[in-house]
């Protein structure tokens, strides 16, 4: 909501007397000011964002939306003239951890713009895969004896590619299982 943890903005922005806003108020501007929400330390994956915002006979019809996530900035409008007083999906995108919508208000009188509250709310989130060392077999070995490496990897998606690391050595293998000697 506008106010709480995670909002700021830029320019001068009054309190509203449109009716219909969420939580206490919602607030207005106009001539380059913007207002933005910010979320942090969220589980990466994929969520709808909504905007709410309060109807005005001066309410801008393509107020501009930025909306940060994972792959980048889309910048989308909505029309504040119609479907205030409830949330409104802006879409679905990927966000790796934090989330930032800004509502920009660019232009001057008789165009204002209505800053209320903004939510996100998990479609799927995705956790990061878990690699395990099944087993090296023989436990010691002579140089030059040949040593079995078995590992599986797990994820809620699907495992595409595995890769043994040694920090003496570099990478090992990519394979799931393999055999050396050296």
């Amino acid at each position: 909501d506008n106010g709480e943890t995670g909002t700021s903005s830029t320019g001068t922005w009054q309190s509203s007397g449109a009716a219909g806003y969420y939580g206490t108020e919602s607030l207005w501007s106009r001539s380059g000011a913007t207002y933005t929400w910010s979320f942090n330390s969220i589980p990466a994956g994929t969520y709808e964002v909504y905007m709410w915002w309060t109807e005005w006979s001066s309410r801008s019809i393509a107020a501009p939306v930025a909306i940060v996530h994972s792959t980048g900035t889309t910048d989308t409008t909505v029309n504040q003239q119609s479907d205030g007083g409830q949330w409104n999906s802006l879409g679905q995108y990927y966000f790796g951890g934090s989330a930032v919508i800004t509502l920009s208000a660019p232009d001057a009188y008789p165009t204002s713009y209505c800053a209320d509250a903004v939510k996100i709310v998990s479609v799927s989130t995705e956790t990061l895969p878990v690699a395990t060392i099944v087993s090296i077999s023989p436990g010691s070995a002579n140089l030059g004896d040949e040593v079995t490496f078995t590992g599986q990897g797990s994820d809620d998606g699907t495992i595409i590619a595995y890769e043994w690391t040694s920090s003496i050595d570099g990478v090992l293998s990519d394979a799931a299982s393999f055999v050396t000697s050296s």
